[in-house]
């Protein structure tokens, strides 16, 4: 067959053809399919109309993320996002959806770096072609908002950068109650942790928890009591954090949402330690720790390290805890490279303390504790 011997329209009717069958062919993996779409996108780059990644990818992708297959998502789409390039070259709104996809792949994939660049560029294609819902799916990906919660608050930093991300798309953003709205006046709080803009972050918890409510959205809401729980995070506030931390897991359960859990338990954990509750703090790990396994996310399986570790030192049992403390670094130097090293350094000293070995650390120290925002 002679391509040109045919008018664009019958190309392209032959095209989504051949991606419907490639799709199908993938079976339970459609995001396999990937390379062969974005070479049939390429040969049919010369058609004006070609536009199958903006049809068929969204659908595939979805089946394919949820089903934690995350390197090979991350690999597919940037296949995808190379044949839009040559296939629909203008279309700025398909490739800053594109790319939120990659930085939301990326990030659960452990790649932390790429994903935070995949999605600024989102944004910054999203405001170029005015796609405010766009720009906020990018914004509260660069927070960390690919699965749930606010995973990349850096200990002792505010990022100006997501800030400014989370405050140009509220400004777009229809007024009025919304579940996209009270999401990121959640993570925009969240982003405030560590500045000295105390009422602020308060406010903006307390406003997106009461939008929530109304909405009725749980989705919406487990993101607000996250929030809330962070601004509510010191001393004076444990009995209201135990609430919005059960209220979060009660919401994973109804949604059956892994993510929702994972961030309810890891709560409950921090609040149970402040209660002195070990056998209690026991389960919440072992819960979680299930979960982050189910998951194979290198964030979740950081945290549930770093969380093993602390109650291998409280056992005494040293050598666990520094099995535990490598295993931690390995999976948190790309997926939290900042945190993770923190982390590092302080379940280390403590190890090397109980063992008296603190000596030869001193100096490698000096130069950490100099850099660190804490």
């Amino acid at each position: 067959m002679i391509a040109k011997a045919y008018a664009p329209s019958f190309e392209i009717e032959m095209a989504r053809k051949d991606v419907r069958l490639m799709l199908e062919t993938a079976g339970s993996r459609p995001l396999a399919a990937l390379p062969a779409v974005a070479a049939r996108m390429v040969a049919l780059a010369g058609a004006p109309q070609a536009n199958m990644l903006h049809l068929h990818l969204p659908v595939s992708r979805e089946r394919a993320l949820a089903m934690f297959a995350y390197e090979s998502a991350v690999t597919d789409l940037t296949s995808a996002l190379a044949a839009a390039s040559i296939a629909a070259p203008d279309d700025l709104a398909q490739r800053a959806d594109l790319l939120v996809l990659l930085g939301t792949a990326q990030t659960r994939a452990g790649d932390a770096d790429r994903a935070r660049a995949a999605f600024r560029e989102a944004g910054e294609v999203a405001t170029e072609c005015g796609a405010w819902h766009t720009l906020a799916q990018a914004a509260l990906g660069y927070g960390g908002v690919a699965g749930f919660g606010g995973g990349w608050i850096t200990f002792g930093e505010v990022d100006d950068v997501l800030v400014g991300l989370l405050e140009k798309a509220l400004a777009v953003h229809p007024d009025g109650d919304d579940a996209m709205r009270s999401c990121l006046l959640s993570r925009l709080a969240q982003a405030l942790y560590w500045s000295d803009d105390k009422d602020r972050m308060w406010s903006l918890s307390e406003e997106a928890l009461d939008m929530a409510r109304r909405l009725d959205d749980p989705s919406a809401l487990a993101q607000a009591l996250d929030s809330r729980h962070v601004a509510v995070w010191d001393a004076d506030h444990l009995d209201e954090r135990e609430q919005l931390a059960g209220e979060i897991l009660r919401l994973g359960e109804q949604l059956k949402d892994r993510d929702i859990r994972l961030e309810a338990y890891a709560w409950l954990i921090t609040d149970a330690l402040e209660r002195g509750h070990i056998d209690t703090v026991n389960d919440y790990i072992t819960a979680h720790t299930a979960l982050a396994e189910e998951l194979q996310q290198p964030y979740h399986l950081w945290y549930s390290r770093v969380e093993a570790g602390m109650r291998a030192h409280l056992d005494g049992r040293y050598h666990d805890m520094e099995r535990l403390i490598a295993e931690a670094w390995g999976f948190g130097e790309r997926s939290h490279g900042s945190n993770a090293l923190q982390c590092l350094h302080v379940q280390t000293l403590l190890l090397k303390a109980d063992r008296g070995e603190v000596s030869p650390l001193v100096d490698g120290l000096a130069e950490f504790v100099e850099q660190s925002p804490l």
